[in-house]
């Protein structure tokens, strides 16, 4: 092999990818250990799991005081297990997310180094998921559910692509719950699953079945039944109550997944060109094609649900990381086949180059402020000094434990309007409001509009806490690092 060739696959294959692990493991370093959020669902997600860990309900009656998120539970079970070794905190959460993303990286190598025969490929895969960082705003490394969802889903690829026993087809199968049990939408990876294992795996679909259905029923019916049906109420009736976006069915595949086109239409070019005579696929490249459509449709879904998020993206990067670097190694071949010339293993390289840089980001952006631990204790003690009892609507997590506040959070429960008891509970905190119940009231800066009028007869605006730099009506940035939001103080009229 010629010297230049060499130089450009080892960098290409090589360099840039160990580059983009190397940064995205600085990045998690100076994350892990700050004390403050850096999302802001990280504190709700982190209440869940202290909930749990302390015994108390997390799926009940909505209340003023507490409301679960729409997810299943696997995230939370997860950080509460490792808030068992190191502390219950945003660590242990922070803690789960890196492990979720070595592991996701290590199946990612493991699923290419089989198809290809090449480790150089697989690490570019394991890297090329690591340089997507920036694509979902850096929530892969947050605590946050999605990271671990999609290093499962990949953890059961993997198992079921070294299936051989009923052992094998029982770790499959957990794995497969357990990514369900922290994402809904990967059921389809299940269904994927069985599907590749009735085409390849025959002789061990029943064990695989078994245990998923055993398993996954088992576990539903035991949440559903022990929590009086509200489990079934937040993590399947009201997510299929919430209406779609669909601006996302076109907004997706054009502009949420434009930075890594180049990747996607290298798999799609790999799966349409036209085989050698008698050349079927394998059972590996079949399971690789159903993970990455699958990964890539969860995402779909995620976003098109009207609360879903940049964060929802993160299985398509992880899909389209697996199908760049199979499909890397397929061009190159046929394209050497084809040219015949000195020239033509120079092409491929170039495009991969040209997509790492497509994703180029500043990793400062993803550090933590060097104030921002300052800033938030600040706004937490002036919250603790004003008069009780304080209602702080809009933050019904951290913000009570922290602050003694009252706080109020329907989150998601405005999509079941036909349900009495929601209006009751929205009739009986505004009304507290109305009448002056609370010595002071604590408005995030996107509610100060939609709560002034209603303020205004008994209670007077006293002074902005927080951060006088940020705009009024902002709730915060999706970048990693906001500090937090202003809040407006408002005090009873005596």
């Amino acid at each position: 092999m010629p010297l230049w060739r060499r130089f450009l696959e080892g960098v290409t294959y090589v360099c840039l990818p160990m580059a983009a692990i190397a940064t995205l493991a600085w990045i998690v370093a100076h994350q892990l250990p700050y004390g403050a959020e850096l999302h802001g669902f990280e504190a709700a997600l982190l209440d869940h799991a202290r909930r749990w860990h302390d015994g108390a309900p997390v799926y009940g009656p909505p209340d003023i005081l507490f409301t679960p998120l729409l997810y299943a539970p696997g995230f939370w079970w997860a950080t509460a297990a490792a808030g068992a070794v190191v502390g219950l905190d945003l660590t242990a959460a922070r803690i789960v997310s890196a492990l979720a993303l070595v592991g996701a990286m290590a199946c990612l190598f493991d699923l290419t180094r089989r198809l290809t025969g090449d480790w150089r490929h697989g690490l570019l895969a394991a890297g090329f998921y690591a340089m997507t960082f920036n694509v979902a705003q850096g929530r892969a490394a947050l605590g946050l559910s999605d990271g671990l969802a999609t290093a499962l889903a990949l953890g059961a690829g993997v198992a079921l692509s070294r299936m051989r026993t009923w052992r094998g087809a029982t770790i499959a199968g957990l794995l497969l719950v357990a990514a369900v049990f922290t994402k809904q939408t990967m059921l389809l990876v299940v269904l994927a699953g069985g599907v590749w294992a009735l085409a390849h795996r025959r002789q061990l679909l029943v064990p695989l079945v078994a245990v998923t259905s055993v398993v996954g029923l088992g576990l539903a019916g035991w949440l559903t039944l022990s929590t009086d049906g509200w489990f079934a109420t937040y993590v399947v009736h009201i997510p299929l109550s919430v209406p779609w976006r669909w601006s996302a069915v076109t907004g997706f595949p054009f502009a949420d997944l434009r930075p890594v086109h180049v990747a996607l239409l290298m798999t799609l070019l790999v799966m349409v060109l036209p085989r050698r005579p008698l050349e079927r696929p394998t059972a590996d490249e079949t399971l690789a094609v159903l993970v990455v459509a699958t990964l890539v449709t969860a995402s779909w879904l995620g976003r098109l649900h009207q609360g879903g998020h940049v964060n929802a993206l993160i299985p398509a990067l992880a899909a389209a990381s697996l199908g760049l670097a199979v499909s890397v190694h397929r061009l190159a071949l046929r394209i050497a086949a084809v040219l015949k010339s000195r020239l033509s293993p120079f092409y491929v390289p170039v495009i991969v180059i040209v997509q790492f840089w497509m994703l180029a980001y500043d990793p400062r952006d993803f550090l933590p402020p060097a104030t921002g631990a300052a800033d938030v204790a600040a706004i937490r003690a002036e919250l603790r000094a004003l008069p009780r009892p304080l209602f702080l609507p809009g933050d019904g997590y951290w913000v009570d434990a922290v602050t003694g506040a009252e706080p109020f959070a329907t989150n998601d429960l405005g999509y079941l309007k036909d349900r009495p008891w929601l209006a009751e509970l929205i009739a009986a905190s505004d009304k507290a409001v109305r009448e002056g119940a609370y010595a002071a009231v604590v408005l995030p800066s996107f509610l100060v509009d939609a709560y002034r009028d209603e303020l205004a007869p008994r209670y007077r605006f006293d002074r902005w806490v927080g951060p006088a730099d940020r705009p009024v009506g902002v709730r915060h940035s999706d970048l990693v690092g906001w500090r937090t939001y202003p809040y407006a103080v408002f005090l009873r009229v005596p």
